[in-house]
């Protein structure tokens, strides 16, 4: 069966940078798991990040996923990609992921990836798959895997469908970079659910799934029959592995709730 968490930067304020506000809330309704921003979680100090520690294992909710793998200013792509900055960023940023106990880390990072105009857009894939080999070496002696996040073209003009984010994946060529499958991404494109068995079927390895639908923005999965084609496409794949609401509400103590009951049933 799949587990299932929540993107908790989603409900991140000014003074809660994290979103560890949401974490009672994701106990009370039985939550498998809560998916950190890594790139925010980068800005506290050691003690502010030790106390953060404490606070998760205090709690009972165990961090198995984290996303937000870059801040939007270390640029990935582009004629001046700062490599010792990123290097250095690697080192401390995969070793807070372990410390958390994240087994995987989303690539999405829009800010920090998107091309600049009139740099070559195969040019910044190849950077990305350098990028990504470094991160592969530094990520494995702890077992966390890498996932690439598409994002839709409103967000990021680079990788923006599961085909890219495939053939990037492929382009890696190591063990723990995969892809993830994101349903809001998949439906603000317009790309088909039946990609994610296609893609699957010739060797393409999902490590992790992102939903929310896209009513009145970017909301949470309430209704069943929208989201039911995306939960059975993993089915049909065989995939049992996570899956994060990644969505905003107004109305976050009722409707994670109710997000809850709706794919409870469906993942099961």
């Amino acid at each position: 069966m799949m587990k299932l968490g929540y993107c908790i930067n989603m409900s991140a304020t000014a003074t809660d940078t994290l979103g560890i506000n949401t974490l009672d809330a994701l106990i009370e309704n039985n939550f498998d798991y809560v998916e950190f921003p890594l790139a925010q979680t980068m800005e506290l100090d050691d003690t502010d990040f030790e106390a953060t520690l404490k606070h998760l294992k205090n709690i009972g909710i165990p961090c198995e996923i984290c996303n937000n793998f870059f801040p939007a200013h270390l640029k990935l792509t582009g004629p001046d990609v700062p490599w010792v900055a990123i290097k250095e960023y690697l080192d401390k940023a995969i070793s807070r992921a372990n410390k958390l106990g994240a087994k995987v880390i989303v690539f999405g990072s829009s800010g920090a990836r998107n091309v600049e105009a009139g740099f070559d857009i195969a040019d910044a894939v190849k950077q990305l798959a350098a990028m990504l080999e470094m991160a592969s070496a530094k990520a494995a002696p702890y077992g966390i895997y890498i996932a690439i996040e598409s994002l839709n073209r409103a967000e990021s003009n680079i990788i923006n469908n599961l085909t890219e984010g495939s053939y990037l994946a492929k382009l890696v060529n190591r063990p723990n970079v995969g892809n993830l499958a994101d349903y809001y991404h998949m439906a603000v494109e317009k790309e088909s659910v039946e990609v994610i068995k296609a893609l699957a079927d010739g060797g393409t390895v999902f490590l992790h799934t992102h939903i929310a639908d896209t009513i009145n923005g970017r909301s949470f999965p309430l209704d069943k029959t929208r989201i039911l084609s995306f939960v059975n496409a993993l089915k049909s794949i065989g995939y049992a592995g996570r899956i994060s609401i990644e969505g905003y509400s107004a109305n976050f103590d009722n409707e994670i709730k109710l997000a809850k009951e709706t794919l409870g049933g469906l993942m099961s």
